[in-house]
């Protein structure tokens, strides 16, 4: 399994939090307020996310995707955790086969 702070530490260090900042900036998106979030502010979103999909995906014995502001962490579990995202998603689409 995962270690769950070393998965989390490294995922933190390597996202591109300023990216994020620069397309939140140029597109004006705020979160609650009249300004774009900080990248600290940012970071702790994102982290906070991480923790809630990693408890949840242990907790529940399943994958869990948990979201909000852009920002999507899902975490994959199959007899034990495996594989943890983050990701920031600006636009997406899907289709599901209907009966």
């Amino acid at each position: 399994m995962l270690n769950k702070e070393k998965a989390i530490t490294e995922i933190i260090k390597e996202f591109d939090f300023e990216k994020v900042k620069s397309v939140m900036d140029f597109l004006k998106w705020t979160w609650n307020e009249t300004r774009v979030p900080s990248t600290g502010k940012l970071v702790k979103e994102a982290e906070k996310l991480l923790n809630e999909a990693w408890d949840k995906a242990l907790e529940y014995k399943e994958d869990y995707m948990v979201s909000t502001g852009g920002f999507k962490a899902q975490a994959y579990y199959h007899n034990e955790l495996f594989r943890i995202d983050l990701t920031f998603e600006l636009a997406n689409w899907s289709v599901n086969k209907y009966e």
